[in-house]
């Protein structure tokens, strides 16, 4: 949360090539209009650009492999983003209240799309090539993410031992 609700934050420049963007990084810098994720960057974790209200421009550079768990969440601004091939895995509700935003996918030749979890995309407009379908990246939220990394979809039966004790999880399909 280093720079977190730096409201008068309207442009973000790397010039020290980062590889990842924090947690929480730039969570409520309501005046942050565009940001370019550098080629070095290949994580933008959790809730990292969330509630940037004002957030028009984002371009994700090709070398990131993933975006957490809401990190551009409430970016009301976004109307267009293209994902990068090199993107592996999208966390829940990654764009979720981005009701103005198409998102462009652009690949899926030997993707794996597993890593998109259900719900990433929330209310944005998702723009698919030829050959893929919503079913495919889970957009309809078909599966669930029981814990980070386990995927429950419908009709999968666990194994007796695989909930540990003490654990309570409700299954919906």
């Amino acid at each position: 949360g280093a720079l977190e609700g730096c409201e008068s934050l309207e442009v973000v420049i790397f010039n020290n090539q980062p590889t990842e963007i924090a947690n929480s990084s730039f969570v409520g810098c309501t005046s942050l209009k565009q940001i370019v994720i550098p080629e070095t960057v290949t994580l933008i974790g959790v809730g990292a650009f969330r509630g940037c209200e004002a957030l028009e421009t984002l371009v994700l550079s090709e070398g990131l492999l993933e975006i957490g768990r809401a990190a551009f969440s409430d970016c009301v601004g976004l109307e267009e983003i293209v994902l990068p091939e090199s993107l592996e895995k999208i966390g829940y509700n990654a764009f979720n209240g981005c009701e103005n935003l198409t998102i462009t996918v652009t690949h899926v030749e030997g993707k794996n799309y597993d890593g998109w979890i259900g719900g990433w995309c929330g209310d944005a407009e998702v723009i698919l090539p030829e050959g893929l379908t919503r079913e495919d990246l889970n957009l309809d939220r078909t599966n669930l993410e029981v814990f980070p990394g386990i995927v429950q979809r419908p009709g999968q039966i666990w194994p007796e031992d695989a909930v540990k004790p003490g654990l309570d999880i409700e299954l919906f399909p």
